[in-house]
């Protein structure tokens, strides 16, 4: 492969990256600038806060990378201005370190033009900034006087207007507010089915809208005490002088939509909205989310289908006069329609989509589950992935479960395509974990979970990355997104995983042939991923750390607190700066690590990836999640003829040994032999029993 750049945007942030056949002798790094489309000049340089030592914490401060080099071969613009299309350039730098200088006969690299944009023909996409295990973040709290923490966070998400709330909340929350400008501006109506709506700025949203009618689920089920749908009582009493539709569902099973169908003043319907984000001030502010407007009437018709069926729906099942669950809510003729797929639907200029709707099963989720219709669908692409799957979610089971979820699906696809780029973070670490377990060293995948600085160190201050439980909410799978015809994008409400698609009011999108959405999906999962994947592998090992320190203290569940990992984080710390040479590149040149292949998939335009090359030969695989390893030998590479004889003498040298035992033994085989023919049933279901309990060790 030849030196290449290129770059792909969404509409937040630009991923560049780049590629060269060796490593480059004496390179500390590269420079990166922003160009105009058409034009060498003016060049705006990227900066980065990340030098050749320790930093003062208090001097937190951006420099150019002409001054302080990327030590990678990505990198991220998080500053494009939006509808500008540009190019980047990318210069190799070398010593000394404190003056750095353009190596000599390296040719910059120049991508070619990109522009950071939400609209792609008919389709809008947007997504927020709500990672907090920021330094921005951090910073902008201590300056306040208050530590990093979600009280300190949680007045400024709530206040409309709020800098803070803004800069997390991103485009967003126009994204969100789109539809219903429109409906005002042309004198349209909204049909909307949502979740959880507590932000007050949303609700107020949704009190101006002349024309608006609403299916509002319960938020809260009464636990600890507390009133039924307390979450939504508020946002209720607010619209109750508008058509409201109430979904009260049982515990266990939830009204999780969030999609609202655009109808023009001639009554017919013309757009939708839909994806992952809640209508909450955390929604916008606190998680990973993103959400989606389709300019599609027959979409847009299937959606709207589906809220009159589920208003009608709850009309069958008896809406009380007060908050409480409805025990026949999600009846047989809902969940019979939803189970047929909906047509495939042609978006003009753009990809195909095919929408399905939960609950889509005969009933609610079992002991022993059958596969359900839509993640059948979206297993099955997940199946036929040629070079790379990209994956967010927030709980869609649990490890130790034996029902599938899309992380639990992916150890599988993994293990039997060795080579395919699989990446994913998922808010339950539990489940990253039992991913990773089974994760052989030739599989070029992980998936890991959010994290942050938990204590400070050098130039970082501390930080958080969690307000509530939920902080990675994209419910997004993106497959070969540098295909043209076989990309991927599922999208929506659905959490991925079998209680959705049994208990829940959900909705999946499944987008497919437009790599200008896939590669707008993929940059924002590699966004994510690349946040956090270095502060998850130091907070792994700070509670390592805390664990061990427990136990030595003698593992007295009321001490546990005294050992958080945050007392140990500041010693396992593995990087503060970079190296002053060019050490820096061997890992992006060594075959066995993801960090090598991870240069190749930017630029391989939808390109095979070379195999995974691991330092040591795979005795015995792992296997996967729902299929353990079951010690059987991986194929060896070809040995040589002398390794071959030295095995043959050890055999025999087995052989003679086996022989002198076997007279000794003779005797105590023959007393034994009558008491196995006596109960040979009984050792061969504890044989059995052993086996079982093996395996499901083994899944959990």
């Amino acid at each position: 492969m030849v030196a290449k750049a290129i770059a792909y945007a969404n509409n937040d942030v630009v991923q560049i990256g780049w590629s060269v056949d060796a490593k480059i002798p004496g390179c500390l790094g590269f420079a990166i600038s922003r160009l105009p489309a058409e034009a060498d000049t003016p060049e705006t340089p990227l900066t980065s806060h990340i030098g050749f030592d320790d930093a003062d914490p208090k001097k937190w401060i951006t420099k150019p990378t002409s001054i302080q080099p990327i030590a990678a071969f990505r990198w991220r613009d998080l500053a494009p201005e939006r509808g500008k299309p540009v190019r980047y350039k990318i210069v190799a730098m070398q010593g000394p370190p404190e003056n750095p200088q353009p190596v000599p006969g390296f040719k910059p690299l120049i991508t070619p033009a990109v522009t950071a944009t939400e609209t792609y023909g008919n389709i809008r996409v947007y997504f927020n900034r709500g990672i907090l295990s920021t330094q921005h973040l951090s910073r902008a709290l201590i300056g306040e006087g208050k530590q990093p923490s979600p009280a300190a966070l949680d007045p400024h998400i709530r206040a409309s207007g709020d800098k803070i709330r803004l800069a997390l909340t991103g485009q967003l929350l126009e994204g969100l507010t789109s539809v219903m400008r429109r409906a005002e501006k042309e004198g349209g109506k909204c049909y909307a089915s949502l979740y959880e709506l507590t932000d007050a700025e949303l609700i107020q949203h949704l009190v101006d809208l002349p024309n608006l009618e609403i299916v509002l689920s319960n938020n809260g089920t009464g636990d600890k005490g507390e009133p039924y749908d307390k979450g939504n009582a508020d946002a209720a009493e607010k619209l109750k002088d508008k058509p409201l539709t109430r979904r009260y569902m049982p515990k266990g099973q939830i009204g999780h939509n969030k999609f609202m169908v655009y109808v023009g003043p001639d009554g017919e319907p013309k757009a939708v909205l839909t994806g992952s984000t809640n209508w909450t001030s955390t929604g916008l502010c606190t998680q990973s989310n993103n959400c989606m407007v389709i300019e599609s009437p027959a979409l847009a018709k299937q959606y709207l289908a589906y809220w009159h069926d589920l208003k009608k729906d709850a009309e069958a099942a008896g809406i009380p006069p007060e908050p409480a669950p409805m025990s026949a809510i999600q009846g047989a003729k809902l969940r019979g329609d939803d189970a047929n797929a909906r047509d495939t639907i042609d978006i003009p200029g753009g990809p195909t989509a095919r929408v399905w709707f939960s609950p889509n099963t005969p009933g609610k989720l079992g002991k022993k589950p059958k596969l359900p219709p839509d993640l059948k669908e979206l297993f099955a692409h997940c199946d036929a992935a040629e070079q790379a799957v990209l994956f967010l979610c927030f709980q869609p089971g649990g490890a130790g479960s034996e029902i599938a979820t899309i992380v639990k699906h992916m150890s599988g696809v993994s293990e039997k395509k060795p080579g395919l780029l699989v990446r994913g973070v998922i808010s339950d670490q539990a489940e990253a974990e039992e991913f990773m377990k089974f994760r052989d060293p030739d599989e070029d995948a992980d998936v890991i979970a959010p994290a942050a600085i938990l204590d400070g160190f050098a130039a970082w201050e501390k930080e958080f990355y969690k307000f509530g439980n939920a902080i990675v909410h994209d419910k997004i799978v993106v497959i070969d997104p540098f295909s043209p015809e076989k990309c991927v994008v599922a999208t929506g409400s659905h959490n991925l995983g079998y209680r959705a698609s049994h208990n829940n009011d959900e909705n999946m999108l499944i987008l497919k042939g437009d790599r200008r959405i896939a590669q707008a999906y993929a940059t924002h999962a590699f966004d994510i991923y690349n946040h956090y994947r270095w502060r998850y592998y130091q907070m792994q090992k700070a509670q390592r750390l805390a664990r061990a320190a427990w136990e030595a203290d003698g593992a007295v569940k009321e001490r546990k607190k005294n050992f958080p990992p945050a007392k140990f984080f500041h010693q396992v710390v593995s990087w503060k700066h970079n190296e002053p040479n060019d050490s820096w590149q061997d890992r992006y040149f060594d075959p066995s690590t993801m960090a090598s292949l991870e240069r190749l998939f930017w630029v391989s335009e939808g390109e095979p990836l070379p195999a995974r090359k691991p330092k040591r030969a795979i005795v015995k695989r792992r296997g996967s999640v729902f299929a353990p390893g079951d010690g059987t030998p991986a194929p060896a590479p070809p040995a040589s003829d002398a390794p071959k004889k030295k095995k043959k003498k050890a055999a025999k040298k087995k052989t003679s040994k086996k022989k002198a035992v076997k007279k000794s033994t003779t005797k105590k085989k023959a007393k034994k032999k009558v008491a196995k023919k006596k109960a040979p049933k009984k050792k061969k279901k504890a044989a059995k029993k052993r086996v079982k309990k093996k395996a499901v060790r083994a899944r959990r």
